[in-house]
């Protein structure tokens, strides 16, 4: 109980906090994931005074805060999935070449109701329990464009949608080649945000986001059944 009364256990939850709720500020709110995180050092003393005794202040508070993250970022992903209609076990990773990989073919399915598997060569990519399919891959894709500022689905559409080159996205901006290029690639790092962010890292697992490739049942409502 000592460690968790302590006013450092205070300080490091709501650092922690902020980092998971500014990730899922829509889902969840941060006096929930404080609370969360009191509940998760109630129930484990042992690891909680083996991390609070480390000797070195630095690593004890690097430990604790990971320790934290990682807690309160699995009970955020509970909680946007429950929102959301989904299961986080189907949660998916967009990787930037993936996304470039994607982008023309989601902008080539306007119409999801006439989609045919044959289009595009589109394939499944993986076992649909594990959320690889490509239709809902595109799905997905198509909605979270929806929800970026009007300047990134533009030079997005302009490069993906259009096929134009970086030499003509700046002429048609009217700005250098160098500034065309940082905006696609900002404009394709928010898309990828929009999704829930990078794949996770092996050395920092606890800072990532997710989003999930919908499964079948999500994807069918979304695209009209076409599998």
């Amino acid at each position: 109980m000592k460690w968790v009364e302590s006013e450092q256990f205070a300080e490091i939850a709501g650092i922690s906090a902020n980092i998971i709720a500014r990730k899922y500020r829509r889902y969840i709110d941060r006096s929930d994931l404080v609370n969360d995180g009191y509940v998760w050092a109630l129930e484990r003393p042992a690891k909680l005074g083996d991390i609070m005794g480390d000797d070195d202040e630095e690593e004890r508070t690097r430990r604790l805060r990971n320790a934290l993250c990682n807690h309160m970022d699995r009970v955020a992903r509970r909680a946007k999935a429950a929102v959301l209609g989904y299961e986080v076990e189907d949660e998916f990773f967009y990787a930037l070449p993936a996304l470039r990989d994607l982008l023309p073919q989601a902008y080539g399915h306007i119409d999801w109701q006439t989609f045919e598997a044959g289009d595009h060569e589109v394939k499944p990519t993986g076992d649909p329990a594990e959320g690889g399919n490509r239709v809902a891959e595109l799905a997905d894709i198509s909605q979270a464009l929806g929800r970026l500022a009007k300047d990134d689905q533009k030079v997005l559409f302009l490069r993906y949608g259009a096929g134009d080159s970086e030499d003509d996205i700046a002429a048609h901006l009217g700005v250098e080649q160098g500034a065309a290029h940082m905006r696609l690639e900002r404009a394709l790092r928010r898309l990828q945000q929009e999704l829930g962010g990078s794949p996770p890292r092996a050395d920092r697992p606890e800072y990532t986001g997710s989003r999930r490739v919908m499964r079948n049942a999500s994807a069918q409502a979304i695209t009209g059944g076409i599998y």
